[in-house]
């Protein structure tokens, strides 16, 4: 959605008149690399994410 529209004036999503804030695009770029070198970092070295939750006590 276009920054300082409101939502209920927004166009829905997968329309021609949708409009999407690219703003978060980097930020989310890099915290979906990141996640995918850790998991492969771990997986690497044998450590399941299941393992990694429970020695955090989550």
């Amino acid at each position: 959605m276009t920054k300082g529209k409101k939502v209920e004036d927004a166009a829905p999503h997968h329309t021609p008149d949708f409009q999407i804030d690219e703003g978060g695009f980097v930020l989310g770029m890099k915290s979906l690399c990141r996640l995918t070198t850790d998991y492969m970092e771990f997986a690497s070295k044998g450590i399941a994410i299941k393992e990694l939750t429970t020695a955090s006590g989550q």
